[in-house]
Parts: structure tokens; sequence; C-alpha cells
């Protein structure tokens, strides 16, 4: 039985399946609880602590996006149980940041909203924040907010706005964060316009990662 059957099988008690969807009501879900949920499963694998499960989860989102970025700490025979349970985690956060009515917009979109999920962006600022206190997350989802209810209203009046582009634009204009390296902390606010466009082009989002990446007035506006 691999590691996704086995954690489905966990998942079939009860008792948890009403602790996951009572968090799931909650906005602001603490990984830190939702994984003391796992905590018999997970030491199944390996005796780490919470909080180094935490910590692995998270070394984990950063590195699906910016490969470069290798923890020494990082276990690679736990990637496959640490992306399960990041499966479950972002299935309890839900997707309501992407919850718009979009039409008519460029291919690159549909790309765009698979891997934002698949990546796990959402759910890497949420550990992050919860680790470091760096709160990007509140940041990146009020930019969504405001140059998405600007558009709709342009959009509405009959003005050419894309609002697959603006949303995607929004929700990854600071990605990049994540892949400045440890050496590189006191660039940051220079250097994630730079991983900022290398996730986008990666991924083969030269549209949506174009406007991603020259955000610097967002920031000046929002921050």
């Amino acid at each position: 039985m691999n590691v996704k059957e086995q954690l489905e099988n966990y998942l079939e008690n009860d008792w948890l399946k009403s602790k996951l969807k009572e968090m799931s009501l909650n906005s602001n879900i603490s990984v830190f609880n939702f994984l003391t949920l796992f905590k018999e499963f997970l030491l199944s694998y390996d005796s780490l602590t919470i909080e180094e499960w935490r910590l692995a989860l998270y070394e984990y989102t950063v590195n699906k996006s910016f490969p470069h970025k290798v923890s020494k700490n990082m276990k690679e025979s736990l990637n496959p149980l640490l992306e399960e349970i990041l499966v479950v985690l972002s299935s309890v956060n839900g997707n309501s940041y992407l919850d718009y009515d979009i039409n008519n917009t460029i291919d690159e979109f549909k790309v765009f909203k698979e891997s934002y999920k698949n990546l796990f962006i959402y759910e890497m600022m949420q550990l992050d924040m919860e680790i470091s206190g760096h709160n990007t997350i509140d940041h990146v989802i009020m930019v969504k907010d405001v140059t998405m209810h600007v558009s709709k209203q342009l959009y509405d009046l009959g003005l050419p706005i894309d609002l697959g582009v603006v949303l995607g634009s929004s929700l990854g204009h600071d990605v990049g964060k994540y892949g400045v390296t440890n050496e590189e902390q006191k660039r940051v606010p220079y250097l994630h316009y730079y991983y900022t466009e290398s996730w986008f082009k990666s991924l083969g989002l030269e549209k949506i990662g174009h406007i991603a990446t020259n955000h610097s007035t967002w920031d000046l506006e929002l921050e």
C-alpha cells in the first residue's frame, strides 16, 4: 500500500473528518493544529516533532518552485508523504482566492491556476507566515482583492481587461521572494523580481509573468 492509500485509509476516521471539516470553516487555519491531527500517522514514518514536520512541509513547497533552494535538513524519502499531506491541507484551505467567473482569457491562465494549486503556492505562504512571521500571504490576497475589484468594474464598462491576466499576475507577483537564497536575503527587494520572472517563465507563462514581474507600483501603493 502506497502513501496515498495509507493516508486515505487514515482519513476514513469520522472524528478526523469532523475536525477537518470544522477547520475548513476557519479562514485562519493553523498548520500546526492541522498537523497535530495527523500526529499518529506522521510518527509511523518519522519521529520528527510537529514543528519539524511543519518546517519540512515549507521547505518542500519552496523546493518545488525553486529547486536551487535545497535545505540540508530535507529528507527526500519523506517527499511522497509531504506531497499527500499538502494535498489534504490544500483541500482544507479551499481555493476561494481563485473563485472568479472568468471567461475569454488567455490559455496561460488555465496553466497558472493548475500550477498555483499543484505547487502549493498558497500553502507555502501560509507556512512561511506561521514559521517566520513574514506575512506575504495577506499582502498578496489584499493586492488580488483590490486589483480584481477595480478590474471587474472596468471590464463591466466594456474596457478590454483580461481578468485572468489580472488575477494570475496579482496572485503571483511576490512568488519570487521564495526563490531568494539565504545568502541573498539583504537583496530581497531587488532580487524577488528576478525570481518571480524566472518562476513564470519556467511554466511558460510569459504574458502573465510580464505583468507580475513589473509590479513595483502595486507594492508602493498597497504596502
